[in-house]
């Protein structure tokens, strides 16, 4: 948090990687839907989703406004999927900062920048 983004065009990665799904107690999930989230400078968003170092689905939002919502359920999600124990994530945020400006850092406020893929699922997981 606070660490400022570049000024202009960006793009963010996040990983969560095997260590973090190996963690279930299921052997694997229901994702039912998801919600991408940035704020007022995120552009685009994709979310990878590996299975055996293989790419298993992607889910974007080709074109994001913070005003629409808050947020983007994407249409590939579709009836839903699975995530299993072992699978990983990537996530990219692109953003367009003001050149010229103030400064725009990671943070909790909405003028304040941040990427997040919120997924639901079930059944429920005590991590």
């Amino acid at each position: 948090l606070g660490t400022p983004l570049p000024k202009g065009d960006s793009m963010h990665r996040f990983d969560c990687g095997a260590s973090f799904t190996n963690q279930f107690q299921a052997e694997e999930v229901t994702v039912f839907t998801r919600y991408l989230h940035m704020h007022g400078t995120g552009r685009r968003m994709e979310t990878r989703q590996y299975r055996d170092g293989s790419l298993l689905r992607r889910d974007q939002a080709d074109w994001y406004d913070f005003n629409m919502n808050g947020g983007q359920i994407p249409k590939t999600t579709g009836e839903g999927f699975t995530i299993r124990r072992g699978d990983s994530f990537e996530t990219d945020c692109y953003y367009r900062t003001p050149k010229n400006g103030e400064e725009v850092v990671w943070g909790l406020a909405s003028d304040d920048e941040m990427c997040i893929d919120f997924v639901f699922y079930y059944p429920r997981e005590n991590l």
